[in-house]
């Protein structure tokens, strides 16, 4: 009998056993008839799971998994760092967790970390995962706490008020006031907790844990022998013929009548294609719901580059970042645009995941916009130092010449925030430096930074941050308030000088009258006195001195009017003096550049003027114009998070502005001429259009990864 090592068992029997399973239809009845007839060797069924977890074969894990749960065998609870994500059913992990042997938290915890599952279903692995830690009376280690906070931290964020409920109950059994205080919840909970708590319970550890599987086979959806396949229409102009070979004219036909994500990326498909390679039939709408391990199934050489592209962001925002590259190879360079590459380098970026961020700077060089976080984290230890200093010295130049205010705050929250990237102790108190001074905008997304490096270290919730905000935000409170006290002292005082030169004009015109009324006077006088003796009475008579009191009162008054208006005069100039230091002190307060300087820079040429030709616009030149804004505009701002929708007003008041610094960042969409957009916190885009007139149309305000849905929609 030839020896058998028993950690390899049979590979025939395993590949057939993975066969049984994937023929197996999903349903109680045929799950529990296929763990009837599993091999008796626990090493057979062990490597099976495992091959099928590793090959993301949802279908032969999920039912592999099931079958063995209903035959009472034993399953290793590490089967769920790669099995978690494909079970059919979020639910199905949290009823099936805790009768798995071994860790069943750490499994969970490694399935989180993963990035492979949507927020949903890390909740539900949380709360398992902490009802292991109770049912095991074991304490949770640091980093299991740190990612609970994590991810409760990025729900309310989201506002995910569902997934917020589902994870209610981590509050009382993590004992954390932290991840209470972030859910709004109590350590102690209440009656109303208490219930949801135990329904949890419940729910975890009852017999009937199958409700969740269907007790009948559910039809698939097939293409059956008379079914027909959409075809994807070219573009066309409206007065163009319709490209669907109607004869009638693309506006009266097909125009309007299918939107894009509804449509087939192919001309047209036969059935048997269909049925073959399922990217043949592919839709924009049907990738969005896709999950990982579904994506990561499909043939790039059968899909059209603008469906490979969006699954390639797909697959870079579940951590498959293997699978991403080999998807972009594919598909080359040129198919890709600037914004797709933008959002799967973030996607590296946000994971963390250097080695791919290096990749596709190589692969698609001076296409990505390199932020600072994104060259810290990609240099070497010791030149982190180096950035950091030279980004420190940028900031403070930037704010001792006071001639852009927003651009020092910009340049300060980004030093925290790269800080906390290189060391996240050391960061916490860099970035505490800097919250006075990097603006009100930044200091939200700053703590946002501080809070997750605050939970990594396993820190309390007692941040000091948030009183340094307070004080800043009372701080500029009050200089609001004293520039509007200065304000209406310059107003005052302007009116004062406008009244006094009106007086000031009243009087030199009476002065003026009575002047030539004098004059007028003194020349009869002398022309009297010079009259021959022998003139007639009557003519002396006619032309007699006017009466010298008379003349006395004349000149008083005017003696007196030039009195008063010397007086005016020196009232007026004290008046200006206090205009103008009313003036100086306004602009100190509101660090308001001068009126000349402004005009001066405007005719600089800025060293970057060349990115202008990315963007269509000569940014250096914007007049001020009347924001607009559309409807989408206000609807996304109230679903935002309140911090970037806040973001996006200032930056539209900067854009509208005519702000040089802001409009150099401005880049124009290819696919939607006209459009521009601006980045705002990072992960979101401003929409807007130059309106005519002197108008800004802001259009929508959307997260980054939905540019592409929303360009393939032509917008809202």
């Amino acid at each position: 009998m030839p020896f058998t090592n028993p950690a390899s068992p049979p590979a025939d029997s395993v590949s057939e056993l993975l066969k049984q399973a994937a023929a197996t239809v999903y349903c109680r009845p045929a799950l529990r008839a296929l763990g009837s007839e599993l091999p008796g060797d626990d090493l057979i069924l062990a490597s099976a799971l495992s091959q099928a977890a590793d090959g993301r074969d949802a279908k032969a894990f999920s039912h592999l998994y099931v079958a063995a749960l209903y035959a009472g065998r034993r399953v290793a609870a590490e089967v769920l760092e790669l099995g978690a994500v494909l079970l059919p059913e979020a639910m199905l992990l949290l009823q099936t967790a805790l009768r798995l042997d071994g860790d069943v938290a750490k499994s969970l915890a490694v399935a989180v970390r993963s990035g492979r599952m949507g927020n949903e279903r890390n909740a539900i692995a949380l709360v398992a995962g902490w009802l292991d830690y109770e049912r095991r009376e074991v304490s949770a280690p640091p980093e299991f706490l740190a990612l609970t906070r994590g991810l409760c931290r990025e729900v309310v964020r989201m506002d995910q008020s569902f997934i917020r409920f589902i994870l209610e109950p981590v509050a009382t059994l993590s004992g954390d006031p932290v991840v209470a205080n972030i859910l709004n919840s109590e350590t102690h909970a209440d009656a109303a907790s208490r219930r949801i708590l135990e329904h949890t319970r419940k729910t975890a550890t009852e017999p009937e844990w199958d409700r969740s599987i269907p007790s009948r086979p559910v039809a698939e959806v097939t293409l059956g022998s008379r079914a027909t396949l959409k075809r994807a229409l070219p573009k066309a102009g409206r007065n163009d013929p319709c490209p669907c070979g109607s004869g009638k004219k693309f506006k009266q036909c097909c125009d309007g009548k299918l939107s894009t994500d509804d449509q087939y990326a192919v001309e047209g498909v036969t059935l048997s294609e269909a049925t073959a390679h399922p990217e043949l039939i592919l839709t924009a709408r049907q990738i969005s719901k896709m999950r990982p391990y579904e994506l990561c199934a499909l043939n790039p050489k059968l899909l059209i580059p603008e469906l490979a592209v969006k699954v390639a962001t797909r697959l870079a925002l579940f951590n498959e970042f293997s699978r991403a590259i080999e998807m972009l190879q594919v598909i080359g360079r040129e198919a890709v645009s600037e914004d797709a590459l933008d959002d799967i380098a973030y996607g590296f970026f946000d994971a963390r995941e250097i080695g791919a961020l290096r990749w596709i700077l190589d692969w698609a060089p001076g296409a990505v916009e390199v932020s600072f976080e994104m060259k810290v984290l990609l240099a070497d230890p010791q030149e982190r130092l180096q950035l950091l200093r030279e980004k420190a010295c940028e900031a403070f130049e930037a704010e001792r010449s006071g001639d852009d205010p927003s651009s020092a705050q910009l340049l300060f929250s980004e030093l925290g925030c790269a800080a906390i990237l290189t060391d996240p102790a050391l960061g916490i108190v860099v970035a505490r430096g800097v919250l006075p001074v990097c603006g009100a905008i930044n200091q939200d997304m700053l703590m946002e930074d501080i809070e997750d490096a605050r939970d990594l270290l396993g820190l309390d919730d007692h941040e000091p941050g948030y009183e340094m905000i307070d004080a800043t935000m009372q701080a500029s409170l009050d200089q609001a308030r004293h520039a509007i006290d200065i304000e209406k002292v310059r107003t005052e005082t302007s009116s004062r000088v406008g009244k006094r030169d009106a007086e000031i004009q009243r009087l030199k015109a009476q002065i003026d009258a009575m002047q030539e009324t004098l004059k007028e006077r003194e020349d009869a006088n002398e022309s009297v006195t010079t009259l021959p003796r022998n003139q007639s009475t009557v003519r002396a008579a006619a032309l007699a001195p006017p009466d010298s009191a008379e003349t006395r009162d004349l000149r008083d008054h005017l003696r007196r009017l030039k009195d008063n208006l010397k007086i005016e005069h020196e009232e007026r100039n004290r008046a200006l003096r206090d205009l103008r230091a009313a003036r100086d002190q306004l602009r100190r307060t509101t660090r308001e550049r001068p009126a000349n300087q402004e005009t001066e820079k405007s005719v600089d040429h800025h060293p970057e003027a060349k990115d202008a030709a990315t963007t269509g616009v000569e940014w250096e030149r914007q007049a001020l114009r009347i924001p607009e804004y559309s409807a989408a505009f206000r609807e996304s701002l109230r679903h935002h998070p309140r911090q970037a929708s806040a973001a996006a007003l200032a930056l539209a008041g900067r854009l509208a502005g005519g702000d040089p610094s802001t409009w150099q960042t401005v880049r124009a969409l290819k696919l939607r001429p006209g459009t521009l957009r601006a980045r705002v916190a990072g992960d979101y885009r401003l929409l807007f259009e130059i309106g005519p007139g002197e108008t800004l149309r802001f259009i929508d305000f959307i997260l980054r990864r939905d540019l592409d849905r929303w360009l393939a929609g032509s917008g809202r």
